[in-house]
């Protein structure tokens, strides 16, 4: 699962604007800068547990509203796609391996 970045900075705006907060108190509130707090809420960067649970006690609201329509399910053919490039990882590191292993074992 991901997470939509954009879904919950839309959740914190709009939990920030029922209180009445602007985004430099709110940002204050969380000590946070007023540029973070902002590119929290376009969803152009992320936000720690710890702050989110922050935000959640200075709004008043629960972790499930703000995170309502954030959790992104992965598609199968995503996961099936990223299985493959780790496997592929592997293989390439095992080679790695063995080729050191060649070149520093005893004859």
């Amino acid at each position: 699962m991901g997470l939509d970045k954009k879904a919950l900075g839309r959740q914190i705006q709009k939990a920030r604007k029922a209180k009445g907060f602007t985004a430099e108190r709110l940002a204050d509130l969380c000590d946070l800068s007023t540029t973070h707090m902002r590119q929290v809420e376009s969803g152009t960067k992320g936000i720690s547990t710890e702050k989110l649970v922050t935000l959640c006690n200075i709004l008043e609201v629960s972790s499930q509203t703000l995170l309502q329509d954030s959790v992104v399910k992965v598609e199968q053919d995503d996961l099936s796609s990223i299985v493959a490039e780790v496997q592929g990882i592997s293989t390439k590191l095992n080679a790695i391996v063995s080729d050191i292993q060649g070149r520093y074992q005893k004859p």
